[in-house]
């Protein structure tokens, strides 16, 4: 088959970049391709809702054990599991803001979607965290609370200047001492993969043999790393190496979902060898089973898997994802005896899911009916398209 040369993103003339690279042929027989599926839904993945909102709260209700209850967590919540979950998130954002990336065909209007879908919420909770949130619950003095410079730096979450702590919250709890948001962490890793996005479409490098030999060199070189023990992938302070990693093998299997066949067995297998390649006592083949997370997720997405039906009215993850943390050290801080292994995770569902319900409602959602009159309904899909 041949390869034309694809054209720049920022030409909006030019015809979709990703038209040029749809191979010749699908998976026939009862086994459909990922490509196959998404063009029958319209461009929309019918299992990316229910991933995002399932991981959601497997991450509340770890954060239940691990950070406030004091109890051992689960055996199904511990590392590596833990990254198996974060890698999904990776794999997932890089498939589908690959997607947004080949839709809208130009930086300008990438770099808007990012901003738009992310930062009202972002800002609404930094702002609540600081001036609300803090205040209530932190063992220092007001003034003293105020004056600190970590109580102006936090600020900067807006902009993209992550910081996790408040002064004095939550100072009750050894392990959380200061922490007001711990989820936070990863914005800064998704804000790397968004750069790399941007740079990939201002160089017209977003295709399939750049993408397929960038992902090639990753695994020569976090691999080796790992092998040889000069980091070790699953530390706290590294992991965002192998995030980064299964962000860029997401968005190579999205140019590759003509390619790439959707099959129970297959993606059984593969959850299997990833977890076995997660060992937490030996962390040099970590890597390896990034492709298989990788695999896993963008099968789940494409099966039509459960929702309740006011779960379809929106986009709950997100919030979910900003409000799980401090939203469970508010009702430890207030009612201590709902310190309990059994009452306080689905507690802490509920409470944070009716915030993210609010949040969803009363800001996400009309940001993104501000983005579709900015750029009009058709390059914006808002469930399971990434954008």
């Amino acid at each position: 088959m041949s390869v034309k040369k694809p054209n720049a993103f920022l030409n909006e003339n030019a015809p979709p970049i990703d038209s040029q690279w749809v191979p010749s042929w699908t998976w026939s027989g009862n086994t459909k391709s990922v490509g196959a599926i998404l063009d029958e839904n319209k461009g929309v993945g019918l299992g990316f809702d229910f991933l995002r909102l399932f991981l959601s709260v497997v991450i509340v209700v770890d954060h239940c054990y691990q950070n406030f209850l004091g109890d051992r967590a689960p055996t199904f919540l511990v590392q590596p599991a833990l990254y198996t979950i974060l890698g999904i998130f990776f794999a997932l954002s890089g498939f589908l803001v690959t997607g947004s990336a080949i839709r809208t065909m130009a930086l300008p209007t990438f770099i808007s979607f990012r901003i738009i879908r992310l930062a009202p919420a972002l800002a609404v909770e930094t702002i609540l965290s600081a001036l609300v949130i803090g205040p209530l619950v932190t063992t220092l003095p007001l003034h003293d609370y105020f004056s600190r410079p970590s109580f102006f730096t936090y600020f900067g979450n807006i902009v993209g200047h992550v910081q996790t702590v408040l002064p004095g919250v939550f100072a009750m709890h050894g392990e959380v001492d200061g922490t007001i948001n711990i989820n936070l962490w990863t914005l800064k890793p998704e804000f790397c993969c968004y750069a790399f996005m941007a740079l990939m479409m201002l160089t017209s490098s977003l295709t399939k043999i750049r993408m397929l030999a960038l992902s090639c060199l990753f695994t020569v070189v976090i691999l080796s790393l790992s092998i040889f023990h000069i980091y070790d992938p699953l530390n706290e302070h590294l992991r965002w190496h192998l995030l980064f990693y299964a962000f860029v093998l997401g968005s190579l299997f999205y140019l590759h979902r003509y390619s790439i066949p959707v099959h129970l067995g297959g993606c059984i297998a593969s959850f299997v060898i990833a977890v076995l390649l997660l060992q937490p006592d030996d962390h040099r083949f970590a890597p390896l089973a990034v492709p298989f997370l990788v695999y896993v997720t963008v099968c789940l997405g494409m099966w039509r898997l459960p929702l309740w039906a006011m779960l379809k009215r929106g986009d709950y993850s997100y919030g979910i994802y900003l409000y799980g943390f401090p939203v469970t050290g508010m009702l430890v801080y207030f009612v201590p005896a709902i310190r309990n292994v059994w009452l306080l995770p689905p507690v802490a569902l509920l409470a944070t899911f009716t915030v993210a319900f609010a949040s969803w409602h009363l800001i996400e959602k009309p940001a993104l009916a501000l983005r579709k009159r900015l750029f009009g309904k058709s390059k914006v899909i808002v469930h399971g398209g990434g954008e």
